[in-house]
């Protein structure tokens, strides 16, 4: 019977070695100061709008629905500072701008002069990005597109697990979404994220994504709003240099403006690749 007992406690030891000290990784988000990196955005998005009311309406508008696709390939070079304080600044400089959209079978040519716009600002922590100042020839619209854009990219992986993740851990964020429609308003969504540990190699961490797009604020004339979308895809996390590589996600969001006359459906589906690379 002590035997037993033993050996028993030599497997309960054992076990214990084992699975109790599963690897853990721990991940820190953020641009080192005195540094340069090459940041690629490309989205293709296909979709459109649907109109459901009386025949009468619809007669006068002269058509059921919109459909329209867009393509646009953005490339920036984000450069940091010597350390200042707890902040970082920074100068991230637009140096090439692509945008194709056709409607309808129709092409349309929105002509944006991004090229050579610089966004000034600091790094927060570590993480967040402030916007002081946008040099360059755009207008006051475009200005405020680009900074919310900053912050949304800013709050990408930026809260990992203080505890460490193992294979197959998951962790949630919540990502404000914000989108503006000239003469109507501003809608808000939250992005609901699950990131998944999958594997490590070569200090390259992979993770699986998933997405659900939730309404939050919306802020709209005269229209009864209601939204939802999901998303799946991937991101590769370069462990040394403390900032990701490559994020890649397909998103399906479905938006529906209803006033007294009209109704308009949207599906849009979008893919989206977000690439970085330390150049300095």
């Amino acid at each position: 019977m002590k035997a037993f007992k033993f050996i028993l406690l030599l497997f309960i030891t054992s076990a214990s070695l084992v699975f109790g000290q599963e690897k853990r990784y721990f991940f820190k988000y953020e641009y080192l100061p005195n540094s340069k990196y090459l940041i690629k955005y490309k989205i293709d998005m296909d979709g459109g709008y649907k109109f459901v009311g009386n025949k009468e309406v619809l007669d006068k508008i002269g058509m059921d629905g919109v459909k329209m696709t867009i393509n646009s390939d953005i490339e920036s070079t984000f450069s940091t500072q010597k350390k200042q304080g707890e902040n970082v600044p920074f100068i991230l400089e637009y140096t090439k701008y692509f945008y194709e959209a056709e409607i309808n079978g129709e092409k349309v040519n929105r002509k944006i002069p991004l090229q050579g716009v610089k966004l000034i600002g600091d790094i927060v922590n570590g993480k967040k990005m402030e916007v002081k100042n946008v040099e360059g020839n755009i207008d006051e619209d475009t200005k405020k597109i680009l900074i919310e854009s900053i912050k949304q990219f800013s709050a990408i992986d930026t809260h990992f697990p203080k505890e460490g993740l193992k294979i197959g851990d998951s962790f949630d964020m919540v990502i404000p979404y914000k989108q503006s429609i000239p003469n109507v308003g501003d809608i808000e969504m939250k992005m609901n994220v699950k990131y998944k540990l999958l594997k490590v190699e070569k200090e390259e961490a992979y993770f699986d994504i998933l997405i659900d797009f939730v309404m939050g604020d919306k802020n709209v004339k005269n229209m009864d709003l209601s939204a939802s979308g999901d998303g799946k895809g991937f991101l590769l996390f370069d462990m040394k240099n403390n900032y990701f590589t490559s994020q890649n996600i397909d998103m399906t969001i479905n938006l529906k403006l209803k006033t007294e006359l009209l109704t308009l459906e949207n599906t849009s589906k979008a893919k989206s690749v977000v690439t970085q690379q330390k150049i300095k």
